[in-house]
């Protein structure tokens, strides 16, 4: 404005000169070039890939994020994922987190991909993950129902609300007490963007390294987010067999665990 940055509640004048600056078109071909990325298989087969994702990776190539992918990485390994007939999103059912760790399923063709996401919407994949949070939560377990959408202040920020937003579900339940925080299970029973940082904030246990949700606090944050989707378990879309996989706890959780000990 005037050539100079404004905040956004200024209010525009008579005479007053915008200056507006447009970013470069995002070539979405960056998402077929190949790269070595580390990730650890876990499972795979000619119908669908089980991975398991480390922190701080993206998922896709997007603005700010060109290149270094899961996306990548995936068609580097699996390269029929860019132009396999009737497979969209690389093959990608669900999404977790850059910062959040964990089992990630992705389809290898169009059938598996449909049947694996109708088992998302009808919430018959169970999925369980561990974090560490702050202070000591007072019951052992629980269930933590509202309805979540986009901030209407903050709206890269997801949050809490009354009324509009959608149903979120997450049922959470204490592994064991440190010395200022708490190792829990959550097992979120729908998938809203950001639910489970947004339910712990909510009920004021931020997730520790959570530099969005946390409320200013962010010690630990050098170790990255402490959320990991840990255990996965869905119906093979092809030969309808259960299927269930676990992680390790990352190395940043033990870092944590051993330095707080254990009341």
């Amino acid at each position: 404005m005037n050539e100079v940055p404004v905040k956004q509640s200024y209010k525009l004048k008579a005479g007053d000169e915008i200056f507006i600056k447009i970013p470069l078109r995002f070539d979405r071909n960056l998402e077929n070039f190949p790269q070595h990325i580390y990730f650890d298989i876990l499972y795979y087969d000619k119908d669908i890939i089980v991975i398991n994702k480390p922190d701080r990776l993206v998922i896709h190539p997007a603005y700010g994020h060109y290149n270094n992918t899961l996306i990548n990485g995936l068609i580097n390994v699996f390269p029929e994922l860019v132009n396999k007939k009737g497979l969209s999103r690389y093959g990608l059912v669900h999404r977790i987190d850059k910062d959040t760790s964990g089992i990630l399923i992705i389809a290898r063709n169009e059938m598996a991909q449909y049947n694996l996401v109708t088992q998302f919407k009808e919430r018959k994949v169970k999925k369980k993950y561990i974090a560490i949070v702050y202070g000591k939560m007072e019951n052992l377990e629980g269930v933590i129902h509202t309805r979540i959408g986009r901030n209407p202040l903050e709206r890269k920020k997801m949050s809490v609300l009354l009324t509009d937003g959608k149903e979120a579900i997450t049922e959470y339940k204490v592994i064991s007490y440190l010395k200022d925080a708490t190792f829990v299970e959550l097992s979120p029973h729908t998938g809203r963007t950001h639910q489970l940082r947004v339910h712990m904030s909510y009920i004021r246990h931020p997730i520790l390294g959570d530099i969005i949700y946390s409320r200013g606090k962010s010690k630990f944050h050098y170790l990255g987010l402490m959320l990991c989707a840990k255990e996965i378990k869905f119906f093979h879309p092809v030969t309808e067999e259960i299927m269930e996989f676990k992680v390790e706890i990352p190395e940043r959780f033990k870092i944590i665990l051993n330095r707080n000990s254990i009341l």
